[in-house]
């Protein structure tokens, strides 16, 4: 059986496309392998960041020795309540000071 030159042309032409496609699928599970094990560490690497999330979550809204859960509402008011008796604790030593106190 004798292969004409323009039939050769043709089946060289197949052959490197045989060869691609063939090649092609001899990987195919490598690369459903890699793909599968991306997916996988993907997956841990976002419940790792789940579960640290979770814990500083836990850890900001734990009470703390005080009583105080550490809620900036709390320490504000807490705050506020001291300036203002520190206030008039200066007040009243304003008053102690001033020297003249009429009684009527």
């Amino acid at each position: 059986m004798s292969i004409r030159p323009v039939d050769m042309q043709v089946v060289i032409q197949k052959t490197t496309e045989m060869s691609r496609t063939s090649q092609i699928e001899n990987q195919r599970p490598e690369i459903a392998q890699h793909n599968a094990t991306e997916k996988v560490q993907k997956e841990a690497q976002l419940n790792e960041e789940r579960v640290t999330n979770n814990e500083n979550a836990a850890e900001q809204n734990a009470v703390n020795q005080d009583g105080k859960n550490g809620s900036g509402r709390e320490q504000k008011s807490k705050r506020r309540l001291r300036i203002e008796e520190e206030k008039q604790e200066k007040g009243k030593n304003n008053t102690k000071n001033a020297g003249y106190d009429f009684s009527i």
